[in-house]
């Protein structure tokens, strides 16, 4: 078969006909992802992004170099019709095995413990038996945000680290430690002096970016949390009574170590005192 530039046209308009294909998926899958899977900050931080460049990267060249390759004018039709069906099915294939990795990967709760929060993968919520729906018992939010309490006891501390090490369970993924999030943001928000101090000295310009032109600029109208990503890691914004607002990317760079001010001087003061 001579591949003259009739030929080099039909393969180019075949390709581009799975690129379309592909386009469509795609533009549903990053609406689906950054609406419903992977919400707000975590798109960039946990994974949706990143899931959304590696399924891209697979499919955005599969089905073009597919069809490129085996598409060819003096093929018969039921040749053609059998090349399309293979090639539909091949693509097809890829993109819904993309969207499911993306999919089970998404955070079903953003739990809080040690001091910041971090998402959960709904794998381990299924072994507690315990589903998107059932979490919203903690919150409303999407995903439901969640407090993480402490073991009390000595056979609560031997359960926990039993789950770490015989089940794989990390300690923010542990269920039966689960209690509602804005009945316990007192605890969360329990060291804003520190985080305000942080702020000044390393967020002072994308706070003042963010905090442009609302109705109230005052950093103590505000509650802050930090957040872990897969990926990146985020400062959380709420207001008060725990409704969450909106987030400052803090890159790749490791989580701050956030203190009490007050405290730290009186542990320094007792400290120094004979």
């Amino acid at each position: 078969m001579e591949l003259s530039r009739e030929v080099v046209a039909y393969k180019l308009k075949a390709a581009l006909a799975s690129l379309l294909v592909f386009l469509v998926f795609a533009a549903v899958m990053a609406f689906v992802s950054y609406r419903f899977w992977f919400p707000d900050y975590l798109f960039v931080t946990d994974g949706g992004l990143q899931g959304l460049r590696l399924v891209y990267a697979v499919d955005f060249v599969l089905g073009p170099v597919l069809a490129l390759v085996f598409f060819h004018p003096e093929k018969t039709r039921g040749k053609l019709i059998f090349d399309i069906a293979v090639i539909a099915s091949i693509q097809i294939g890829a993109m819904v095995w993309g969207a499911w990795q993306v999919y089970s990967q998404r955070p079903v709760a953003v739990v809080f413990g040690n001091e910041r929060f971090i998402s959960v993968a709904p794998a381990i919520m299924d072994l507690q038996y315990e589903t998107p729906e059932t979490l919203r018992r903690f919150s409303d939010d999407r995903p439901p945000l969640v407090y993480r309490r402490a073991p009390v006891g000595e056979m609560e501390k031997r359960r926990m680290v039993g789950m770490v090490f015989q089940g794989g369970f990390h300690h923010e993924a542990q269920a039966w430690l689960f209690q509602p999030f804005r009945a316990n943001r007192e605890r969360i928000f329990d060291r804003q002096a520190g985080f305000h101090e942080h702020i000044g000295k390393r967020l002072q310009g994308r706070w003042q970016d963010w905090v442009a032109g609302r109705a109230t600029q005052d950093m103590s109208a505000y509650r802050f949390a930090l957040f872990e990503g897969r990926y990146e890691n985020a400062l959380l914004i709420f207001t008060p009574d725990g409704q969450y607002l909106d987030w400052l990317s803090l890159g790749e760079e490791p989580l701050p170590v956030i203190e009490d001010p007050d405290k730290v001087k009186k542990a320094a003061a007792a400290k120094a005192a004979p």
